[in-house]
């Protein structure tokens, strides 16, 4: 009875994480009205108490199986995330119906069920004498793994397959693949200013997710000094403008969307790459289209 229970969790998680990859990210949420991750979560807490009562070699045997499952379900991400950097974009969601960034999720799933099946009975060993502790310790320890092994698969994802699907690719393009367009802005800002010229940046309460990182984004323009933009006191340098969408997944949403008093700016335009320069002041009105600007102020 046990197996039988234990083995119908894996499945159905499994099957909740296929579905998922198979429609739209929320499918669950949407039907079923309860987030995927959550069930997940008190999934792993039944297979923890299930995998108690399994038997060492079957314990042992299970977890090898669901080990080869997430590194063929790996296998078959990065493989697919590289046929679609050799065709198109969205090619493969287009042609198999295949959400390929959901792979992550079930891969996470695999891995950690693996992990706790194996070594879950071996730490109730351990801490035998206190029941109470090694549940919290292995029930904390495969979540913080499910979490790991959630941004370990997704980086993969997102690193790997540029190098095999176009290995000759410059290291320009690659970037580009990454980082999208507020890369070729980023590298353009480079190009236009100087060393020890100042770059003011969009605040915290903007939508802008790259250019208002002043950690990162100080790996794109060092050694240029970075600092959020203060209307009041932000002089004397250049100041970034972004039309927002910076991640591919928001709203353009134009920073700053107000007149500024400057020298002059430059019109960026990231997809031909072309600059042009407007010796003016910034008026937001004369952006057309989801341009990017560098303002001299």
């Amino acid at each position: 009875m046990i197996r039988i229970l234990f083995l119908l969790t894996i499945f159905i998680s499994v099957l909740i994480s296929l579905l998922e990859l198979f429609t739209y990210s929320g499918f669950m949420k949407k039907h079923l009205f309860f987030n995927i991750n959550i069930f997940l979560f008190f999934g792993f807490v039944l297979v923890i108490l299930l995998s108690l009562k399994l038997n060492e070699i079957i314990s042992l045997k299970l977890g090898k199986i669901l080990f080869v499952s997430a590194i063929s379900a790996l296998t078959a991400m990065i493989v697919l995330t590289s046929l679609e950097l050799i065709k198109y974009p969205n090619f493969i969601f287009s042609v198999t119906h295949i959400e390929i960034k959901n792979f992550s999720q079930l891969i996470a799933y695999l891995l950690s069920a693996s992990f706790i099946v194996v070594v879950s009975k071996k730490l109730f060993k351990v801490f035998k004498n206190n029941v109470f502790f090694s549940t919290v310790f292995v029930f904390l320890l495969a979540v913080y793994i499910f979490k790991n092994c959630t941004f370990v698969s997704a980086s993969i994802n997102r690193l790997l397959p540029p190098a095999l699907a176009k290995p000759t690719a410059t290291y320009s393009d690659k970037m580009y693949y990454l980082w999208s367009d507020p890369y070729r802005y980023l590298e353009t800002v480079k190009q236009l200013t100087s060393n020890n010229e100042v770059v003011f940046l969009p605040t915290g309460t903007s939508a802008q997710a790259i250019t208002g990182n002043i950690g990162l984004i100080r790996y794109f323009l060092y050694p240029r000094s970075l600092s959020l933009y203060d209307p009041e006191r932000s002089k004397n340098g250049f100041l970034v403008v972004s039309p927002g969408n910076e991640l591919g997944d928001g709203d353009y949403t134009l920073w700053p969307n107000h007149w500024v008093d400057s020298d002059y700016y430059y019109l960026i335009n990231t997809k031909d790459r072309k600059v042009k320069r407007i010796d003016k002041d910034f008026d937001p009105i004369d952006l057309s289209g989801h341009f990017w600007a560098l303002v001299k102020i």
